[in-house]
């Protein structure tokens, strides 16, 4: 699991709309709008997956409907529910379904859907990105007590 400490969500969240504002200009084929939208919206079934993170616990557990039905499931839900309510296009509503189902790439990692859109396949590469380069980061901020300010100071050629 990505970013898995308090606000973690929201950080990677932020992570990704900076992502996408940055790279969208350079994919013309790319739906801004609903990329965007994807982008902000693709881990929005994470607020029914998990209990709420208190201070003081390690983690948060699972929900009912998190051990049911999963992020994605729930998220593409919530997509149906609010934006019927709210009036969206069936075909809007059945493309942003599809960037919540398919963000995870493969079924072997747990997509409902392979991304098979622009915009669904932009929003499950920039949240693998950002998924990884976290969890290079937090294995750099465990090992940085092994490396001493002397061993990689600005004046050392390498550390």
């Amino acid at each position: 699991m990505h970013h898995a400490f308090r606000h973690g969500l929201l950080e990677h969240t932020l992570r990704m709309a900076k992502c996408a504002e940055a790279l969208l200009p350079l994919y013309p084929k790319v739906d801004p709008s609903l990329a965007v939208a994807g982008t902000v919206l693709h881990d929005v079934g994470k607020i029914q997956e998990y209990s709420r993170l208190e201070p003081g616990m390690a983690k948060a557990s699972f929900t009912r409907a998190g051990n049911l039905h999963g992020h994605l499931v729930l998220g593409a839900f919530l997509i149906r529910q609010h934006g019927t309510k709210v009036g969206l296009e069936a075909s809007l509503l059945e493309r942003l379904e599809h960037i919540l189902l398919s963000h995870h790439t493969m079924r072997e990692y747990g997509a409902a859907a392979i991304p098979s859109t622009p915009e669904a396949v932009f929003v499950a590469r920039i949240d693998d990105l950002d998924a990884k380069l976290s969890a290079v980061e937090e294995e750099l901020r465990k090992a940085a007590p092994a490396w001493s300010s002397a061993r990689c100071a600005p004046s050392t050629v390498s550390c």
